[in-house]
């Protein structure tokens, strides 16, 4: 009878133990993700000018051009990829140029050429050309 509550009270002490770790390293996860850099003070809410996006086969990018001239771009990606950027944009003709507030985003680069339909990275790099508009969810 000893040996049976022994090992009751064993399984009990290891489920106990499991549940508390993978609980604690949810929240670790949580609370470290990248998505905590979203841009704060209002930059969300303010006045849009155009959007551009980006849709891959496991990847979003999104680039939002504000009145006051400000930016913000959010890149999504599987395995729960989520990263934001933010500075200020200035256009002369056809180039639109981002000067980051911290990081340079590397495979967007930091000058693009803008048609009627599209935001083209120049130089180019990868074939990461932006749609202006909203998403179409098309991937």
């Amino acid at each position: 009878m000893t040996k049976k509550i022994l090992k009751i009270f064993l399984w009990t002490v290891l489920t106990i133990f499991l549940i508390f770790t993978i609980t604690f390293f949810y929240l670790i996860g949580v609370l470290f993700h990248p998505a905590i850099d979203k841009p704060n003070n209002g930059q969300l809410e303010k006045e849009m000018l155009f959007t551009g996006c980006y849709e891959g086969t496991q990847s979003q990018a999104i680039i939002n051009f504000r009145t006051d001239s400000t930016f913000d771009m959010n890149i999504t990606a599987a395995f729960g990829f989520d990263k934001w950027w933010q500075g200020w944009w200035s256009q002369k003709s056809d180039t639109v140029k981002l000067l980051y507030e911290k990081e340079i985003e590397e495979i967007m680069g930091d000058s693009f050429k803008r048609t009627d339909y599209e935001l083209i990275p120049f130089p180019k790099k990868h074939n990461r050309v932006f749609s202006i508009g909203p998403c179409k969810h098309r991937n």
